[in-house]
């Protein structure tokens, strides 16, 4: 004896079911985003603790300790130099910097479905993922990550330290 009994739904079931599977699918992809950022140990004004560790990660990974500089991209005087450029920019520019890092943070759900937030990944996915930044042809993946270096070359590389183990003068001409 066969079953042939056929399931239909209406079109209120389909859409219901269907959006039913997009929160689920949406909460599942957020729960792997979110994240809780414990402050820095050191003070910042117009850094969040959220953008602090995003930033701190990053710089560690563009700028790493060791090659005969001084300190790295994540340490504690770059982020405070970063923090106190953002005090210069203009309040109805500074959304554009305080989104940067928030783009290499979440950037992850836009390549690949229910992937961590950056922070989150393990130290060789961190890697890969930040590599194929490095490495992409995409333009607003290139611009965002020249934007990164460049935030990055006045955190850092404009530190009066890191000029002196450079070999470059930290002022250009005559201070009186």
């Amino acid at each position: 004896m066969e079953d042939n009994t056929v399931i239909r739904f209406s079109r209120r079931q389909l859409l219901l079911g269907a959006g039913a599977v997009s929160i689920l699918t949406l909460a599942w992809t957020g729960y792997r985003q979110v994240g809780f950022y414990s402050p820095p140990d050191f003070p910042l004004h117009n850094i969040s603790p959220k953008e602090a560790k995003i930033l701190q990660v990053l710089g560690d990974w563009l700028i790493p300790i060791g090659g005969g500089i001084t300190g790295s991209g994540g340490d504690k005087k770059t982020i405070q130099r970063i923090d106190q450029i953002l005090a210069g920019v203009p309040q109805q520019k500074r959304y554009l910097l305080h989104a940067l890092p928030l783009a290499f943070e979440h950037g992850s759900a836009l390549f690949s479905f229910g992937s961590k937030s950056m922070t989150k990944m393990s130290d060789d996915d961190r890697e890969n993922y930040l590599n194929d930044w490095a490495n992409s042809d995409n333009l607003i993946r290139c611009q965002l990550m020249a934007a990164l270096k460049t935030l990055y070359g006045f955190g850092y590389f404009d530190r009066p330290e890191v000029l002196e183990a450079c070999g470059l003068p930290y002022f250009c001409g005559k201070v009186s």
